[in-house]
């Protein structure tokens, strides 16, 4: 019976050390997660201070926008005032008189279509110069009844200018 007794406290002994050892892993853990805990809400606490920091940043930053959007209207105004001093008839209407504000402006583009077509009828001009003085020539060369008839013709042929 004694070393039944002893085989029984020796199996309860080693139950107990088996459980102290898993107290004392669950304890390590729960340490482990305690700091865990702590850094993370410390590190948290910094965020929260550091957001708050940037929201007053935002915020003045705001406030000097503000200020200067406000600076840079006054001063474009003073700017327009004093542009208006200098240069009175840059702002003025034009009068009847002054040429040089009324006359029309053309784009380059227009300007271009416009020479284009210049160049179109003079050389279609041209042409018609060359045409005639052929024709006159050729009409020179023929018998004196036909000069007459060319320049009966000359005169009732009107040139087709539209193009």
């Amino acid at each position: 019976p004694s070393s039944r007794r002893s085989s029984v406290l020796s199996a309860g002994d080693n139950e107990m050390q088996s459980l102290l050892r898993e107290k004392q892993d669950l304890e390590n853990i729960r340490n482990k997660l305690m700091k865990e805990n702590n850094e993370l809400l410390a590190k948290l606490q910094q965020s929260e201070s550091t957001t708050e920091v940037s929201k007053k940043k935002i915020e003045c930053l705001e406030s000097d926008n503000k200020n200067i959007f406000d600076k840079l209207m006054e001063m474009e105004m003073r700017m327009k005032q004093m542009n208006s001093l200098q240069h009175p008839a840059l702002t003025s209407k034009p009068s009847e008189g002054d040429d040089f504000q009324s006359e029309k402006r053309f784009t380059r583009s227009e300007m271009d279509k416009v020479i284009r077509e210049k160049n179109l009828y003079k050389e279609k001009y041209l042409e018609l110069q060359e045409d005639l003085s052929t024709r006159y020539v050729e009409v020179q060369q023929e018998s004196p009844n036909n000069k007459k008839k060319f320049y009966e013709e000359a005169k009732e042929i009107k040139p087709d200018l539209t193009y």
